[in-house]
């Protein structure tokens, strides 16, 4: 029921590039859903899915940041 009360461009668009990106880049492991991230605190959600593949995806917080303005990275887009 959560999903349905949060904004679709400020919560969930810029969570959902996230996690897509990850999982399409063999840097998240299969148990975590969709669901998982957007019921997570935005402080939890950055230290859960952004702070450990800072190596991986130094790029990561930058387009985060950028996705909750309502644009869309160009390393967030998927063929």
């Amino acid at each position: 029921m959560k999903l349905l009360t949060l904004s679709l461009k400020g919560w969930l668009r810029p969570r959902y590039y996230v996690v897509k990106f990850l999982k399409e880049n063999g840097l998240l492991g299969c148990s975590r859903d969709y669901y998982y991230t957007v019921k997570v605190t935005g402080k939890e959600s950055v230290e859960k899915f952004i702070c450990p593949h800072k190596e991986a995806a130094p790029h990561l917080t930058e387009d985060y940041a950028a996705a909750w303005k309502g644009e869309v990275p160009t390393r967030f887009r998927f063929a």
